[in-house]
Protein backbone atom coordinates (compact mmCIF):
# COMPACT_ATOMS: atom_id res chain seq x y z
CA UNK A 1 0.00 0.00 0.00
CA UNK A 2 1.32 3.30 -1.07
CA UNK A 3 2.72 6.22 1.44
CA UNK A 4 2.46 8.33 -1.31
CA UNK A 5 -0.74 10.53 0.49
CA UNK A 6 0.24 10.79 3.59
CA UNK A 7 3.38 11.79 2.92
CA UNK A 8 1.25 14.64 0.80
CA UNK A 9 -0.48 15.55 4.07
CA UNK A 10 2.55 16.04 5.64
CA UNK A 11 4.48 18.20 2.90
CA UNK A 12 1.19 20.79 2.82
CA UNK A 13 1.86 20.67 6.35
CA UNK A 14 5.17 21.82 6.49
CA UNK A 15 4.62 23.63 3.49
CA UNK A 16 6.96 22.76 1.07
CA UNK A 17 6.44 24.05 -2.07
CA UNK A 18 5.47 21.01 -5.15
CA UNK A 19 7.33 21.00 -7.89
CA UNK A 20 5.74 18.81 -9.79
CA UNK A 21 3.10 16.27 -9.17
CA UNK A 22 4.28 14.09 -6.24
CA UNK A 23 7.49 15.92 -6.04
CA UNK A 24 8.31 18.57 -3.68
CA UNK A 25 11.24 20.19 -2.51
CA UNK A 26 13.36 19.75 0.32
CA UNK A 27 12.33 21.76 3.38
CA UNK A 28 15.29 24.35 4.68
CA UNK A 29 15.36 22.06 7.43
CA UNK A 30 16.90 19.15 6.01
CA UNK A 31 19.81 21.48 4.50
CA UNK A 32 21.03 22.53 8.03
CA UNK A 33 20.88 18.98 9.69
CA UNK A 34 22.39 17.61 6.38
CA UNK A 35 25.03 20.28 7.07
CA UNK A 36 25.17 19.87 11.27
CA UNK A 37 26.20 16.19 10.44
CA UNK A 38 28.58 16.41 8.05
CA UNK A 39 30.58 19.13 10.27
CA UNK A 40 30.57 17.06 13.55
CA UNK A 41 31.00 13.55 11.73
CA UNK A 42 34.28 15.00 10.04
CA UNK A 43 35.54 16.63 13.26
CA UNK A 44 34.50 14.04 15.57
CA UNK A 45 35.87 11.21 13.59
CA UNK A 46 39.13 12.93 13.74
CA UNK A 47 39.35 13.66 17.25
CA UNK A 48 38.40 9.93 17.71
CA UNK A 49 41.47 8.84 15.34
CA UNK A 50 43.58 10.79 17.85
CA UNK A 51 41.67 9.55 21.17
CA UNK A 52 42.26 5.69 19.54
CA UNK A 53 45.85 6.53 18.82
CA UNK A 54 45.56 6.54 15.01
CA UNK A 55 47.07 10.13 14.66
CA UNK A 56 49.43 12.26 16.28
CA UNK A 57 48.09 15.85 17.69
CA UNK A 58 50.46 17.25 15.51
CA UNK A 59 48.02 15.36 12.80
CA UNK A 60 44.92 16.78 14.10
CA UNK A 61 45.79 19.88 14.99
CA UNK A 62 47.56 20.86 11.56
CA UNK A 63 44.19 20.56 9.28
CA UNK A 64 41.89 21.85 12.33
CA UNK A 65 44.09 25.05 13.34
CA UNK A 66 43.39 26.03 8.92
CA UNK A 67 39.29 25.69 9.77
CA UNK A 68 39.77 28.45 12.76
CA UNK A 69 40.13 32.30 12.26
CA UNK A 70 43.06 33.13 13.47
CA UNK A 71 41.74 35.40 16.21
CA UNK A 72 40.00 32.64 17.91
CA UNK A 73 42.76 30.48 18.66
CA UNK A 74 44.16 31.71 22.63
CA UNK A 75 47.69 30.68 22.32
CA UNK A 76 48.58 30.85 25.99
CA UNK A 77 45.12 28.85 26.84
CA UNK A 78 46.85 25.90 24.77
CA UNK A 79 50.24 26.33 26.29
CA UNK A 80 48.04 25.96 29.52
CA UNK A 81 46.20 23.16 28.86
CA UNK A 82 47.42 20.24 31.14
CA UNK A 83 47.34 17.47 28.00
CA UNK A 84 46.87 16.91 24.24
CA UNK A 85 43.59 15.61 24.73
CA UNK A 86 42.54 18.78 26.30
CA UNK A 87 44.24 20.74 23.32
CA UNK A 88 41.94 18.57 20.86
CA UNK A 89 38.66 19.05 22.44
CA UNK A 90 39.41 23.20 22.60
CA UNK A 91 40.58 23.28 18.54
CA UNK A 92 37.43 20.81 18.09
CA UNK A 93 35.18 23.21 19.67
CA UNK A 94 36.44 25.67 17.63
CA UNK A 95 36.40 24.45 15.04
CA UNK A 96 32.74 23.11 14.58
CA UNK A 97 32.19 27.10 15.59
CA UNK A 98 33.52 28.02 12.63
CA UNK A 99 32.30 25.72 10.11
CA UNK A 100 28.73 27.03 11.76
CA UNK A 101 29.30 30.38 10.91
CA UNK A 102 30.49 29.66 7.45
CA UNK A 103 27.16 27.34 7.00
CA UNK A 104 25.07 29.81 8.33
CA UNK A 105 26.39 32.50 5.44
CA UNK A 106 25.82 29.89 2.33
CA UNK A 107 22.11 28.82 3.74
CA UNK A 108 21.66 32.85 3.95
CA UNK A 109 22.89 33.82 0.53
CA UNK A 110 21.11 30.94 -0.84
CA UNK A 111 18.07 31.01 0.55
CA UNK A 112 15.89 32.41 -1.95
CA UNK A 113 17.06 29.21 -4.18
CA UNK A 114 16.28 27.23 -1.29
CA UNK A 115 12.53 28.47 -0.39
CA UNK A 116 11.96 28.08 -4.48
CA UNK A 117 13.78 24.40 -4.36
CA UNK A 118 16.24 25.46 -7.15
CA UNK A 119 19.33 24.76 -4.75
CA UNK A 120 20.35 21.67 -5.83
CA UNK A 121 23.62 20.76 -3.04
CA UNK A 122 25.13 20.55 -0.27
CA UNK A 123 25.64 23.53 2.19
CA UNK A 124 28.78 22.37 3.35
CA UNK A 125 29.78 22.16 -0.52
CA UNK A 126 29.32 25.93 -0.80
CA UNK A 127 31.75 27.47 1.94
CA UNK A 128 34.96 29.09 0.78
CA UNK A 129 37.03 26.84 -1.73
CA UNK A 130 39.89 27.84 0.56
CA UNK A 131 38.47 25.59 3.37
CA UNK A 132 36.48 23.07 1.33
CA UNK A 133 39.36 22.24 -0.46
CA UNK A 134 42.17 22.53 1.78
CA UNK A 135 41.59 21.43 5.02
CA UNK A 136 37.59 19.83 5.23
CA UNK A 137 39.72 17.64 2.32
CA UNK A 138 42.49 16.77 4.10
CA UNK A 139 40.63 15.85 6.56
CA UNK A 140 38.23 13.89 4.96
CA UNK A 141 41.55 11.86 3.39
CA UNK A 142 43.34 11.07 6.92
CA UNK A 143 40.29 9.62 8.36
CA UNK A 144 39.47 7.23 5.32
CA UNK A 145 43.30 6.09 5.20
CA UNK A 146 44.12 5.81 9.32
CA UNK A 147 40.91 5.82 10.79
CA UNK A 148 38.09 4.37 8.95
CA UNK A 149 39.96 1.66 7.55
CA UNK A 150 41.33 0.11 11.20
CA UNK A 151 40.59 -3.05 12.02
CA UNK A 152 38.71 -2.44 15.04
CA UNK A 153 36.28 -0.11 13.08
CA UNK A 154 35.59 -2.44 10.18
CA UNK A 155 35.03 -5.19 12.61
CA UNK A 156 32.74 -2.85 14.75
CA UNK A 157 31.09 -1.84 11.76
CA UNK A 158 30.07 -5.81 10.60
CA UNK A 159 29.02 -6.58 14.03
CA UNK A 160 26.69 -3.71 13.73
CA UNK A 161 24.84 -5.29 10.27
CA UNK A 162 24.71 -8.15 12.64
CA UNK A 163 23.45 -6.83 15.23
CA UNK A 164 20.65 -4.56 13.74
CA UNK A 165 19.87 -7.43 11.68
CA UNK A 166 19.59 -10.07 14.53
CA UNK A 167 17.07 -7.35 16.58
CA UNK A 168 14.80 -6.89 13.68
CA UNK A 169 14.68 -10.66 13.05
CA UNK A 170 13.66 -11.69 16.09
CA UNK A 171 10.74 -8.62 16.74
CA UNK A 172 9.83 -9.32 13.07
CA UNK A 173 9.56 -13.36 13.99
CA UNK A 174 7.65 -12.62 16.90
CA UNK A 175 5.06 -10.17 15.31
CA UNK A 176 4.99 -13.27 12.49
CA UNK A 177 4.08 -15.62 15.51
CA UNK A 178 2.29 -13.81 17.49
CA UNK A 179 -0.84 -14.10 14.42
CA UNK A 180 0.18 -16.93 13.03
CA UNK A 181 -2.16 -19.74 13.15
CA UNK A 182 -1.54 -23.25 13.71
CA UNK A 183 1.47 -22.94 12.11
CA UNK A 184 4.94 -25.00 11.93
CA UNK A 185 7.99 -24.01 12.32
CA UNK A 186 10.81 -26.33 12.42
CA UNK A 187 8.49 -29.20 13.30
CA UNK A 188 6.53 -27.95 16.41
CA UNK A 189 3.22 -26.61 16.54
CA UNK A 190 3.39 -23.04 16.74
CA UNK A 191 1.05 -22.51 19.27
CA UNK A 192 2.73 -24.81 21.85
CA UNK A 193 5.84 -22.63 21.59
CA UNK A 194 6.76 -19.89 19.16
CA UNK A 195 3.40 -17.64 20.49
CA UNK A 196 4.30 -17.81 23.73
CA UNK A 197 8.35 -16.74 23.30
CA UNK A 198 6.71 -14.39 21.04
CA UNK A 199 4.60 -12.73 23.99
CA UNK A 200 7.57 -12.34 25.76
CA UNK A 201 9.51 -10.64 23.33
CA UNK A 202 7.18 -8.46 22.55
CA UNK A 203 6.57 -7.69 26.35
CA UNK A 204 10.37 -5.73 25.21
CA UNK A 205 8.63 -3.21 22.79
CA UNK A 206 8.00 0.42 24.50
CA UNK A 207 4.00 0.53 25.71
CA UNK A 208 1.68 1.07 22.79
CA UNK A 209 4.17 -0.20 20.00
CA UNK A 210 1.35 -2.83 18.64
CA UNK A 211 -1.64 -1.27 19.47
CA UNK A 212 -4.25 -0.65 16.48
CA UNK A 213 -4.04 2.89 15.02
CA UNK A 214 -6.53 4.99 13.14
CA UNK A 215 -4.75 4.65 9.30
CA UNK A 216 -5.25 3.35 5.97
CA UNK A 217 -2.86 0.68 6.64
CA UNK A 218 -3.06 -2.72 8.46
CA UNK A 219 -1.84 -3.37 11.81
CA UNK A 220 0.60 -5.72 11.08
CA UNK A 221 2.64 -3.04 8.70
CA UNK A 222 2.10 -0.52 10.99
CA UNK A 223 3.55 -2.87 14.10
CA UNK A 224 6.45 -3.46 11.36
CA UNK A 225 7.24 0.30 11.25
CA UNK A 226 7.21 0.80 15.07
CA UNK A 227 9.85 -1.79 15.57
CA UNK A 228 12.31 -0.08 12.45
CA UNK A 229 11.59 3.17 14.75
CA UNK A 230 12.68 0.90 18.18
CA UNK A 231 15.91 -0.71 17.02
CA UNK A 232 17.25 2.31 15.09
CA UNK A 233 16.50 4.24 17.83
CA UNK A 234 18.57 2.53 20.13
CA UNK A 235 22.11 3.67 21.43
CA UNK A 236 25.31 0.94 20.41
CA UNK A 237 25.38 -0.15 23.78
CA UNK A 238 21.83 -0.71 24.04
CA UNK A 239 21.62 -2.55 20.70
CA UNK A 240 24.51 -5.13 21.09
CA UNK A 241 23.44 -5.68 24.94
CA UNK A 242 19.76 -6.52 24.36
CA UNK A 243 21.00 -8.71 20.85
CA UNK A 244 22.96 -10.83 23.09
CA UNK A 245 20.08 -11.51 25.83
CA UNK A 246 17.78 -12.27 23.18
CA UNK A 247 20.41 -14.50 21.62
CA UNK A 248 21.44 -16.27 25.03
CA UNK A 249 24.42 -14.85 24.54
CA UNK A 250 24.74 -13.21 28.03
CA UNK A 251 22.33 -13.47 30.72
CA UNK A 252 20.40 -10.11 32.42
CA UNK A 253 22.89 -9.60 35.42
Amino acid sequence: MSEASIFQKIAQECGLLELEPDVWCRHPLAYLMEAADDIAYRIIDLEDGFRLGRITYAEFAKPIKLLIPASWIKRERLKLEFDDQARVSYLRALAISSLIKQVSKVFNRKLHLIMTGKYPGELIEDIPAAIKKGPLDSISNLTCKRIYTTARVLETEAAGYEVIGGLLDIFWQAIEDKYASNKRRNGVKNDDVYKYKAKKVLQLLPDGALASRETPFPDRYQQLLHVIDYVTGMTDTFALTLYRKLKGIALPS
